[in-house]
């Protein structure tokens, strides 16, 4: 929890932040198409939509580099998606969602 989150443990997140950003950027690039935008031909598989969810959680959080990283072009164009880009916009029907994982503070 946040509160839990003490100066010995943001030491262990910057320690080994580079190795959790290496591992989503090895882990997924070898099995996205030629495009490098996607993992299917088309692209909106639940696997892909799930993938998506979950390094929006976490660029929005404590990994924001990794919207920059080897899965940028695939992150860039799900969230260009007309039903994602609604849900984050919060126009969806279940209106604004709060966030789920959050940045780490200095």
């Amino acid at each position: 929890t946040v509160e839990k989150f003490d100066a010995v443990k943001k030491q262990a997140f910057q320690d080994g932040k580079a190795d959790v950003i290496d591992f989503a950027n090895s882990k997924y690039e070898k099995f996205l198409l030629p495009e490098g935008d996607r993992f299917t031909k088309s692209g909106l598989t639940f696997g892909e939509i799930d993938l998506f969810g979950k390094l929006y959680v976490h660029v929005n959080g404590a990994f924001p580099e990794i919207k920059e990283g080897k899965l940028a072009r695939f992150y860039e164009r799900m969230s260009e998606v007309p039903g994602i880009k609604k849900v984050l916009s919060g126009e969806s029907q279940f209106g604004l969602l709060a966030e789920y994982l959050i940045p780490v503070s200095a």
